[in-house]
């Protein structure tokens, strides 16, 4: 006879019973689960299955499916949250409850909890289930205290949702670290679990049609012949992250109704929280419904992120919130009726209520505390209460806290070490971790937590877990957060710090090679261990981890921790990690917007290094001060610019040296206007340079491709950045990343290629707005913005370029974004025909010049003077359009690119035919033609023989009319070529596009 709980198996007998009822089962299917069951624990294959139950005959293996199936509901086991059975994909299945020889005196197993005072509650999650299964998606937030009965408020209403609809369902759970949390971490275990879940490839092919750079972090579903396609990044951006796994979860639930149960989402990193925000608001029609337990958030890490979600998602229709309350006297009294009978109810239920205030979880603690001391005993009449009311007021522990507490000192010694060393690795624990921080072996270990387990004593059982190196182990989980909370803090500090150091050395030995994937876990236990080196090493990587999804705020965080680690360190030791630290934590910070606490931590850099001497570290430090000055104060940046240059020479690493020259340069440019001699010395710098593969090395490249487009080698920076984008995402480094994106954007937008423009400025913006940055989510919209202009999508370029008008007001210091939207914004105006709005745009920024000298005004002039040229021309001031021409034509000798010395001339071309001064038309163009020749820039060249031809024909050259106009459409027809179908609902269909040539 084999033991399960509840379940008897009688091997001999072919037959299941629970309790004294025998269970329904086929006999196949009773030979299916006694194959299982002998070897519980280990994989069993279906050709192993049916080698036993049908040996020499071949019967198809979806029969094992089926028979399984059966067995499943006549245990009443979940697929996807399996107690007894789980499915291991490709493999086959294991039995996954603890099985012994059935004794005689078997334990009365435990009544199942009783649910009461929740029907509105329940009401409210029915309703929004059945609207999603009408293809209406719904969010449901459940939140409350903790142990208010948010578990078992959501594990009723699946019970009950099951009647009602089949349906397809997945839960995680959000663990609490020390620190910010892994990344995607519960939708990840969602989607191992979905996979379980099914005995087919459907998942697996879904995630590889719609999300494969999921695949990468779900080795179970991806398998060993899963490959990652030829040519896939290394790094892939969290915007894609998000977009794909947001179509994949779309398309699982287009095959069913799929329920997602995610716990403790206060927990969550901000990435998961964003992928719940974005399934939320899509409006497309799905079978979904995400159903999220929180406490109140104040207090955790992703606080900000949650309250945002849910704010947005309040929005809709879709999104139900339910705050749970406590017990009231009337559902203590029906929880006692239910559970005990009247007497008890009557005499006890005023006195529960009141020690407990209504918290189900202190209720029912409180409520088993009394059963365990006898004082509520079973008799042949029924529950009797053995104390007077009076005594038992005195007994229940004053706070739950304290009943917890009194329930540890009951266990035996080997109980209480086997949960303080579990309350160490968190809320979920396998024997194999248990037992390492332990420091025990795992035949020891088992049967004291299976011990616990079966008397439903702090712990439950969860089934296996597949470890890192294939093997299977048990998995636990305490039955409540606060339980595993109260153990650990109620443990001696100094086991702990042992128990901590164990579980990470153990976790560093499994991941060998791969620490990357476990940075965070391995932060956390080295940090609890007191181990200062391994702590701040792990939380730089972590750090590091961060810094490549774009996640700034999660990189501080964990840049603080490895810097106060750091600080422990021998003195040599940390000489040598601190500084590093420091100006990742100050890039850190800058990445998230905080400009002026950035720049206090670069200048204690810079102090640091001085006192020191240490000339790399000080010119690294200089160089971030620079940038983070860059946006707050020109003086300051030129003055740091200068203090750079001279530092180079005393650089002992030559790309360093390069980096910091070039920088120096370049900052002198932006700010202080163009110089031949300046980019020239850059580029000779450059030249000499040895190539490496070095951080320093690529930065420098990407900071020169400013002085290629400006230089007006667009195909050469095309190029270039192309090849550097894919290594500034995989550093994560989010300066390199955004400048790169920003300047591939305006090589393919006066290459022509405004497909691959709209691609790297929607990519840079979503980065921007992912990492916080709105500095530079508003540069790379403005960027789509001008993409607008020039494809002549007024209404999209003056939207595009307002949005952020009231922000960009609002910096302090950055100059840049505003005069670019003052530019992009009056000449989109002009385009609509909305005069005076174009006029307040365009002389805002000619009055703000005249005050003072901004950022790349050198650049923005010239194209300022040109537009109010045209809108003079279109007010009829003819004298006016020519002036401002004449001033175009002024600035653009102070700037190299010949794209737009080129334009210059064409708007004074314009303004001469509308005065009829054909001959200075024609001289105008010849300027504008040797002005463009030889390179490519056909933003310039069809506005040339657009002008010429309007040239020929005021002078009745019929025939050099048509071929110049001939040309004209030739150049934009290869502009329209170079958007595909992907992005013609952006530009307005190609009707749009014959309109504008025609």
């Amino acid at each position: 006879m084999k033991y399960f709980a509840p379940f008897r198996l009688d091997v001999s007998g072919h037959s299941l019973w629970c309790g004294d009822a025998r269970v329904p089962l086929t006999r196949k299917a009773v030979e299916i689960l006694r194959v299982l069951v002998e070897h519980a624990g280990h994989v069993v294959s279906k050709d192993a299955l049916l080698g036993a139950v049908w040996p020499d005959t071949y019967v198809h293996p979806d029969n094992v499916k089926v028979l399984v199936g059966e067995i499943r509901r006549a245990l009443g086991d979940d697929p996807v949250r399996p107690q007894y059975i789980r499915s291991i994909v490709k493999r086959g299945y294991i039995f996954i409850a603890p099985v012994v020889e059935a004794p005689t005196d078997l334990p009365v197993p435990a009544a199942p909890p009783i649910f009461v005072g929740r029907d509105a509650e329940m009401e409210l999650l029915l309703t929004a289930f059945d609207a999603a299964a009408a293809s209406n998606r719904r969010v449901v937030f459940v939140n409350g205290e903790g142990g208010i009965g948010k578990t078992s408020l959501c594990e009723a209403f699946l019970r009950a949702a099951a009647t009602r609809h089949a349906m397809r369902a997945a839960w995680a759970n959000c663990a609490k670290v020390s620190g910010p949390s892994e990344p995607y971490a519960p939708i990840v275990e969602i989607l191992n679990r979905l996979g379980r879940s099914v005995d087919d490839d459907s998942i697996r092919t879904v995630l590889a049609k719609h999300a494969p750079s999921w695949l990468p972090r779900l080795p179970q579903i991806a398998g060993d012949g899963w490959r990652a396609p030829i040519g896939a990044a290394h790094v892939v951006p969290a915007s894609r992250m998000l977009r794909e796994i947001v179509t994949a979860i779309e398309a699982i639930a287009e095959q069913s109704l799929l329920v997602l149960w995610i716990e403790d989402i206060h927990w969550a990193d901000p990435a998961t929280i964003e992928i719940i925000n974005t399934l939320g608001q899509r409006p497309d029609r799905a079978k979904l419904l995400i159903l999220a337990t929180s406490r109140p958030p104040d207090a955790t890490p992703s606080a900000g992120a949650l309250r945002r979600a849910q704010a947005d998602l309040s929005a809709h229709a879709g999104a139900t919130h339910i705050r749970l309350q406590p017990f009231t006297q009337q559902d203590v009294d029906q929880y006692l009726d239910e559970r005990f009978g009247e007497e008890i109810s009557s005499r006890a239920s005023t006195i529960l209520y009141r020690a407990t205030h209504g918290n189900p979880l202190f209720l029912a603690t409180a409520v088993a505390h009394l059963v365990r001391r006898g004082h509520i005993t079973a008799g042949d009449n029924g529950w009797r209460l053995e104390i007077s009311p009076e005594a038992l007021d005195a007994t229940i522990p004053a706070s739950f806290a304290t009943a917890v507490t009194r329930e540890l000192d009951e266990l035996a010694p080997d109980e209480r070490a086997a949960i303080a060393a579990a309350s160490v690795i968190g809320v979920e624990f396998s024997l194999w971790m248990t037992a390492q921080a332990a420091n025990t072996n795992e035949l020891t270990l088992e049967p004291v937590l299976e011990a616990l387990a079966r008397r439903d004593r702090f712990i439950t059982r969860e089934g296996v877990i597949e470890l890192a190196n294939g093997m299977f182990s048990p998995l636990y989980r305490f039955k409540h957060g606060l339980f595993q909370e109260i153990v650990f803090d109620r443990s001696d500090a100094a086991a702990r710090a042992n128990a901590h150091l164990r579980a990470g050395l153990a976790t560093e030995r499994l991941f060998q090679g791969r620490e990357q994937e476990v940075a965070c876990d391995l932060a956390c236990y080295f940090h609890g261990a007191g181990d200062h080196a391994r702590a701040a090493r792990y939380f730089r990587l972590a750090a590091d981890n961060a810094r490549k999804r774009y996640t700034p705020q999660e990189a501080t965080a964990l840049l603080h921790g490895a810097v106060a680690h750091a600080a422990h360190l021998p003195a040599e030791e940390r000489h040598r990690v601190e500084m590093p630290l420091l100006i990742e934590l100050g890039q850190a910070q800058l990445a998230s917007g905080d400009a002026p606490l950035a720049i206090e931590t670069f200048a204690r850099v810079v102090r640091r290094a001085e006192d020191e001497r240490r000339p790399n570290d000080r010119i690294r430090a200089l160089l971030a001060l620079s940038e983070a000055q860059a946006g707050i104060s020109q003086s300051e940046s030129l003055t740091l610019a200068r203090q750079i240059s001279e530092a180079a020479s005393l650089a002992t690493d030559e790309t360093l040296a390069a980096s910091a020259a070039v920088t120096a340069g370049i900052t002198e440019l932006t700010f202080d206007g163009w110089s031949d001699a300046i980019a020239d010395r850059c580029f000779d710098i450059w030249r000499a340079l040895p190539r490496t593969g070095t951080d320093d090395y690529r930065s420098l490249a990407i900071r020169l491709l400013f002085l290629q487009v400006w230089r007006s080698a667009y195909g050469h920076a095309w190029t270039t950045g192309r090849r550097l984008l894919p290594s500034a995402l995989r550093s994560g480094n989010l300066s390199d990343s955004i400048h790169c994106y920003y300047l591939l954007g305006l090589a393919a937008l006066h290459l022509g290629r405004w497909g691959d423009a709209i691609d790297v400025a929607a990519e840079g913006a979503a980065i921007g707005d992912k990492s916080g940055r709105t500095h530079y989510a508003v540069s790379m919209r403005l960027l789509q913005a001008w993409i607008a202009l020039e494809g002549q999508r007024w209404d999209e370029a003056r939207r595009l370029s307002l949005v952020d008008r009231a922000l960009i007001d609002g910096f302090v210091g950055c100059t840049y974004p505003l005069q670019m939207s003052l530019v992009i914004g009056g000449a989109s105006a002009l385009g609509q025909g909305r005069l005076d709005d174009a006029e307040r745009d365009l002389w805002r920024l000619r009055d703000w010049y005249n005050r003072e000298r901004l950022v790349l005004d050198w650049f923005w002039k010239a194209q300022l003077h040109m537009y109010l040229s045209e809108l003079a021309m279109k007010r009829g001031d003819l004298e006016g359009a020519a002036r401002e021409a004449e001033l175009a034509q002024g600035e653009a000798t102070r700037m190299p690119e010949r794209t737009w010395r080129g334009r210059v001339h064409v708007a004074a071309a314009q303004v001469a035919i509308e005065r009829d001064a054909f001959a200075d038309a024609e001289r105008h163009l010849r300027q504008a033609r040797r002005e463009t020749r030889g390179i490519e820039a056909p933003l310039a060249s069809w506005r040339i023989e657009a002008v010429t031809a309007t040239l020929l024909e005021r002078t009745a050259q019929h025939d050099s009319a048509r071929r110049a106009r001939m040309r004209y459409e030739r150049t934009f027809t290869r502009l329209e070529q170079s958007i595909d179908e992907h992005h013609l609902d952006s530009l307005g269909g190609r009707g749009a596009l014959a309109e504008i040539i025609h």
